[in-house]
């Protein structure tokens, strides 16, 4: 009869070999193993350093009329490299988009570019992004309250959205946060809620006037409206006349969500998100 020391041997080497077979290696405990329980620290991210900035001549020039050669050098000697990208506007400054935070730290020393003395400055949208989170706010917090807690996260304004029922504007736990750089946390915390970030997705912008996308109502350019049913010039609501779409033509009103005009709207819209 084999003794217990030759039966935990058998034992040993048939678990070996299953081990083998099975090309599942031995695991042996490490130090960083020991540690996977642990917490992970967490808290705030650091703050997100400027992206864009606008480069203006301080004499009102346009500066695609300069030097540029000799700018576009200035500018890369002062950045030690090649910005990720540099493009006129239409008012004559430059949209310059740093590629680092050396970089970002670097290009508001620039005072003059081919002799013309210039201002750098962020921008004052492209360096935001926006994101919505779902927050039930039982406690009935003000968006101010909100604000103040979420600052740690570089929040720097908080708007509660709200749904219409019965002709009431009611407010539901849907927030978009606006925050200080181009890039959104995958998380913030209300307390000890966690709450996770997603894109913000504007909706589409019709103008209420000509009911043209792309534009307001107050920077519209046409002079007499257009019907948003029907398609005619402006008359006296309700409108009788059948349903016409001003820019599909198809039979149905221009604010109506099935149009092609409309998809391909949502479509620009999301792709200008993700590229950016």
């Amino acid at each position: 009869m084999p003794s217990r020391e030759e039966e935990n041997n058998r034992n040993h080497g048939q678990t070996v070999r299953a081990r083998r077979r099975n090309n599942r290696p031995h695991w042996r405990p490490s130090l960083s193993d020991e540690n996977l329980n642990e917490p992970q620290p967490s808290g705030p991210p650091q703050k997100q350093y400027n992206k864009f900035y606008t480069i203006s001549a301080n004499n009102g020039c346009h500066l695609s009329s300069i030097d540029v050669i000799a700018a576009n050098r200035e500018i890369e000697n002062t950045l030690k490299g090649k910005p990720t990208k540099i493009n006129e506007t239409r008012s004559g400054t430059l949209l310059v988009e740093v590629t680092n935070c050396q970089q970002s730290r670097t290009i508001t020393t620039i005072k003059s570019l081919a002799g013309v003395p210039v201002t750098v400055a962020a921008h004052e949208r492209l360096n935001e992004s926006r994101g919505t989170i779902w927050y039930p706010n039982r406690p009935n917090y003000p968006d101010e309250d909100l604000l103040a807690e979420l600052s740690q996260y570089g929040v720097k304004a908080v708007y509660r959205t709200k749904r219409r029922e019965h002709g009431v504007l009611v407010p539901t736990p849907v927030y978009v946060l606006t925050f200080d750089g181009c890039h959104l946390p995958g998380h913030v915390a209300v307390g000890w809620t966690r709450c996770q970030v997603r894109q913000y997705i504007p909706k589409t912008r019709r103008c209420f006037n000509c009911q043209v996308f792309g534009h307001g109502a107050s920077s519209c350019r046409q002079q007499t409206g257009t019907c948003v049913n029907c398609a005619r010039e402006q008359h006296d609501l309700p409108c009788t006349y059948p349903a016409k779409c001003s820019n599909c033509k198809l039979p149905h009103p221009a604010s109506s969500n099935t149009c092609h005009f409309y998809k391909m709207e949502e479509e620009i819209i999301a792709t200008l998100r993700d590229k950016r």
